[in-house]
């Protein structure tokens, strides 16, 4: 056993005797702790942001509805028009064409042109290449742009990363899941969202470099702040392993931090009007491209499928195609579809709904900081250096150096609110286990 697996066991450990020690005193579950506070978490070094690490996993809330959603024709209009067939043939062409979508390789140049290609054949005039730097090499993020048909500069993003990574990353990974099943969303919605004609820009980022420590999506935040373009975005939804599960109806996990719950009860209820799928709902986000914009207080969230914390194939060589679940990574891509319709402003029949739009607003909900030291351990590749350097078209904008966002709210967590949340949690993932029987032969 590695010394990161024993500690792992042995925060289980504590975990489970601390909700015991709950139960026992007969703790409410408040306990003090704000419902939507984040739960801290050992400060994470780049290659360890990308990583979504079991052990750092909270277990997720079960999404409740308030109700006040009402029915849209125009997004439902919209949902149902995603092309089921799109999103397969993308992820099977991102498996099977590739041996590998890790960034250093030095085949990638060719992935870049391949998701380029797509998004040009899908009708998109505005699709250019955003560069960035790991280890001194430039690779490239691919940003395809849908105007708005009302120009106020406002505009949502639409996002996941194309590259992949395995034990071996350089010669195999094929990343059918993480994060082909992301990448095929983006390629399905863009052929989906380019005759939309929604009120609002929309703009199609598929990330590279994720794997590596979210490179691309870190440089492609920094540049929105830089130019001064932050402040008109409407938000960000990030696809990223969308299509595996144990069984049961097909589910999601929607992540973001404490200080934007609004934007996670915007997508629960979608999602329980146009969708099947079963959401639940974390407010401790990590591991992934909504980072970079959260970490700026940006609104962002995480579409990710609800069993990810059990994919037996993670970073690698078996994530393959057939251990997806096809139809829950198209129900996920319908979500994506409903966001793009209700942030961006979708029209039915070219005429105002008067309810597609939606801001979103940071609560003033606190979250919590991290106050732990022990350094997580997970199945993550380091980076290495390439050996040799990709080519590529010219690049749409000049690089910007990655600067700090502001630093979130702050709060404190009482050892009864620790307590507390141990019990809560380990209800909860009781409760998830109920639903998603455990197939040991996949554990």
């Amino acid at each position: 056993m590695s010394s990161g697996i024993a500690s792992r066991e042995a925060l289980r450990t504590l975990m489970i005797l601390l909700g015991a020690t709950a139960v026992a005193l007969g703790l409410s579950p408040g306990g003090g702790l704000a419902a939507d506070a984040t739960v801290p978490r050992p400060p994470l070094d780049r290659q360890a942001r990308a990583c979504r690490d079991p052990a750092l996993a909270v277990p997720p809330v079960p999404f409740r509805s308030t109700g006040r959603a009402t029915y849209d024709p125009a997004i439902a209009a919209l949902v149902a028009a995603v092309d089921a067939e799109r999103y397969e043939t993308a992820l099977t062409d991102l498996v099977n064409g590739f041996a590998t979508r890790y960034t250093t390789a030095a085949s990638f140049s060719a992935v870049t042109d391949y998701v380029r290609q797509e998004l040009l054949e899908a009708g998109i005039a505005d699709v250019a290449l955003h560069p960035f730097e790991i280890a001194g090499s430039t690779y490239h993020n691919v940003i395809a742009t849908l105007p708005g048909t009302v120009d106020d500069g406002r505009f949502m993003v639409l996002g996941g990363h194309y590259d992949s990574t395995s034990e071996n990353p350089d010669v195999s990974a094929p990343g059918a899941n993480d994060n082909g099943s992301g990448t095929a969303a983006l390629l399905a919605l863009a052929t989906l969202l380019r005759d939309a004609h929604l009120d609002h820009t929309v703009v199609l980022a598929a990330f590279a470099g994720e794997e590596q420590g979210l490179y691309g999506s870190e440089e492609y935040v920094a540049d929105l702040v830089a130019a001064g373009k932050s402040g008109s975005l409407i938000g960000a939804v990030i696809l990223d392993m969308l299509s595996f599960d144990r069984g049961g109806p097909p589910s999601i996990l929607l992540e973001t931090s404490g200080t934007f719950t609004n934007v996670i009860q915007d997508m629960g209820e979608l999602a329980q009007l146009y969708t099947s799928l079963e959401v639940d709902t974390s407010t401790s986000p990590f591991g992934s491209d909504h980072m970079p914009f959260l970490d700026r207080s940006l609104p962002a969230i995480l579409f990710i499928e609800l069993d990810w914390d059990s994919y037996p194939a993670y970073h690698s060589t078996t994530d393959t195609l057939d251990r997806q679940t096809m139809a829950t990574g198209v129900e996920i891509t319908r979500l994506g579809a409903a966001a793009a319709a209700l942030w961006a402003g979708a029209r039915l029949n070219g005429a105002p709904t008067g309810t597609a739009t939606a801001t979103a607003t940071p609560t003033s909900t606190p979250t919590a900081t991290s106050t732990a030291t022990a350094t997580p351990t997970c199945a993550c590749t380091p980076v290495t250096t390439p050996s040799a350097t990709p080519t590529a078209t010219a690049t749409a904008t000049a690089t910007a150096t990655v600067t700090p966002g502001p630093a979130a709210p702050v709060s404190s967590l009482t050892p009864l609110s620790l307590l507390a949340l141990a019990a809560l949690g380990a209800r909860r993932r009781l409760r998830q286990r109920r639903h998603h029987p455990v197939n040991p032969a996949r554990e």
